[in-house]
């Protein structure tokens, strides 16, 4: 399972089984699941957000991505093909989707070709919307989203924040109606140290809730011998951007973060180390100062993918490492802990 989020009624997390198919699985209490296939294409799910409407899902089959509908978590539609841009020279890829107050939101990057160096040269960051999470429209290029990427994307009071990548550094920007988009003014903390050589940032998601707003992100070739570090980012609504203070980064990749009834979960792979976040799972009330949840030797070999709560419980979807190192996915896990009353 690689992402879980909260209906207001249930837990819905989804996939890929072991076959290879897009799969869901649904819990009303986070403990016990019901999970099942969905269709018969290989699929690699990206991003699932819950709405007033049902609940999509985003992913890729082959080189091209798709989305799935369900307006109660458990009945699906057949996939459905995002529109690309014209060009047969480029590696279009729907990274989030978030429910709007007339549809949904999709974001995206278009890159030249597959691969962690060409991503550090994209050519735009790509918006579609729809109405229904099935028929979806591209926006046309604008001049903030050229040259860049966006990985996430949020809805916060007054519109949209989504994140990403500019070149070697992260990028942050917004939207009060989700098509005319502002990028947020660079700043050094959001660029890798100037001494270091062959070094960049990622902001890699973003959640909102409580007033604030919070971005995590790595920085890779950082550390020792060129490893990675976890980042966030953090800012009130009506507020510019801080460098938020995380908890044992060593090694630290957080790719996803959400907001729960009382705090924001951020969750991604970690080094099976003690000198890391053994699980890859951080927790901050605010976004300003982010504690390692995850420290317990259990957590050793555990890696977190996303996370979910509802008024009584939070969730924490994952997998083990099967080869020790995290390369080959194990065991699926859901695991939980009760909201403090």
């Amino acid at each position: 399972m690689q992402d879980v989020t909260w209906t207001g009624a249930a837990f819905v997390a989804a996939g890929t089984s072991r076959e290879g198919e897009f799969a869901i699985a649904e819990s009303t209490d986070g403990r016990t699941w019901r999970s099942m296939s969905i269709g018969r294409a290989p699929a690699s799910l990206v991003e699932l957000s819950a709405g007033p409407n049902g609940v999509v899902a985003v992913g890729t089959i082959g080189d091209r991505s798709f989305s799935w509908y369900s307006p109660d978590a458990l009945h699906w539609t057949e996939p459905a093909a995002f529109p690309q841009p014209r060009s047969d020279d480029v590696s279009v890829r729907t990274t989030d989707v978030v429910a709007t107050p007339n549809g949904w939101l999709a974001v995206g990057r278009a890159d030249p070709g597959t691969g962690i160096a060409v991503n550090l040269r994209p050519i735009r960051a790509l918006i579609w919307t729809s109405t229904d999470g099935l028929r979806w429209s591209l926006a046309e290029p604008q001049p903030s989203l050229t040259q860049a990427g966006i990985n996430a994307v949020a809805a916060v009071e007054g519109g949209f924040v989504a994140a990403g990548t500019r070149g070697t550094r992260a990028a942050i920007w917004t939207s009060a109606d989700g098509t005319t988009w502002t990028e947020t003014l660079d700043d050094p903390m959001f660029r890798p140290p100037a001494d270091v050589d062959e070094a960049w940032v990622t902001a890699n998601a973003v959640a909102a809730a409580r007033g604030s707003i919070v971005v995590v992100g790595t920085a890779y070739g950082v550390g020792e011998g060129g490893a990675p570090a976890a980042r966030a980012w953090w800012s009130t609504e009506d507020g510019g951007w801080r460098e938020a203070v995380v908890e044992l980064p060593e090694v630290g990749q957080p790719s996803e973060v959400a907001a729960t009834s009382e705090r924001f979960l951020a969750t991604g792979p970690s080094w099976p180390d003690m000198s890391s976040c053994l699980g890859g799972i951080w927790g901050s009330t605010d976004g300003a100062m982010w504690r390692c949840e995850a420290t317990d030797p259990g957590f050793s070999g555990f890696v977190a993918h996303g996370a979910a709560g509802s008024v009584t419980v939070e969730v924490v979807v994952g997998a083990t490492r099967a080869d020790g190192m995290g390369t080959l996915p194990g065991d699926t896990y859901a695991i939980w802990r009760p909201v403090a009353p």
